[in-house]
């Protein structure tokens, strides 16, 4: 933008300087091209100030982008409740998802989260249209439809149930590794949790589906939630993310070696 905006101007120089040859010989034409360089200056203005108040904004973005890291990096993640067992599993699962996502800067895939919400949309689909139906057609004259709608939301709840017990389990986030190169499938690593009811201890389990050789690896950790969170129920990142990122690494390494 600032090389057109160079070009421009000299190329306007160079027209004035054509207009002073010119207003010997032909003064009437000259005072026409001043006119025309006149109006193409203030154009080229107009741009010089759009092209500034561009910068300002774009500067203003950055700043606030710094801001908004600046308020990550102070603000760590507290629990209200240190002793609310699934507030501080659930501070935890954020702290390894940003591992992944933000340190690793690996793709979150969604596909999971997706497919439940597919099913909760179609099972209240199914309620609001049996709702609605009764409403036109007061039973018993609805007795038909609403015997269908009932065993479809009853079979959809079976599917939600056997989707976010087998199919998720625990898993809290899926990411997506890319080939640096694009010649190898991509690898696929999940991340699931679980705590024990009244217990302190943290289980992480870290599966990767290779997409070169089709094999599954995992591997797992186990520690004491006392080992992440201070007294005041802070969750101490720099502790955490060194313990997720070396059985990250453990893996990886597990793999060249086969």
């Amino acid at each position: 933008m600032d090389w057109d905006l160079a070009a421009i101007q000299a190329k306007l120089n160079s027209l004035e300087a054509e207009a002073d040859a010119i207003g010997g010989e032909h003064p009437e034409d000259a005072a026409d091209i001043r006119q025309r360089i006149t109006e193409n200056l203030a154009i080229l203005d107009e741009l010089r100030q759009m092209l500034k108040e561009r910068d300002s904004k774009l500067e203003a973005a950055g700043h606030l982008r710094g801001d908004l890291d600046h308020f990550q990096e102070t603000n760590p993640i507290k629990v209200a409740n240190k002793w609310d067992g699934s507030a501080v599993k659930n501070a935890i699962d954020d702290a390894v998802r940003d591992v992944f996502t933000k340190k690793l800067n690996y793709i979150e895939n969604f596909a999971l989260v997706d497919v439940r919400l597919c099913i909760s949309a179609l099972a209240v689909g199914v309620a609001m249209f049996t709702l609605l139906w009764d409403w036109l057609h007061p039973f018993p004259e609805s007795r038909p439809i609403l015997i269908i709608c009932v065993s479809l939301y009853f079979f959809l709840m079976c599917v939600f149930t056997v989707h976010t017990t087998y199919k998720e389990g625990g898993i809290f986030v899926v990411a997506i590794q890319k080939d640096p190169v694009g010649s190898e499938s991509d690898n696929v690593w999940e991340a699931s949790s679980y705590m024990k009811e009244y217990d302190d201890e943290y289980h992480l389990v870290l599966t990767c589906h290779d997409g070169k050789t089709g094999v599954k690896r995992k591997a797992s950790m186990v520690k004491s939630i006392a080992n992440f969170f201070d007294e005041n129920g802070t969750l101490i990142v720099e502790l955490l993310e060194p313990q997720v990122t070396k059985l990250h690494s453990s893996m990886l390494h597990d793999r060249k070696e086969k």
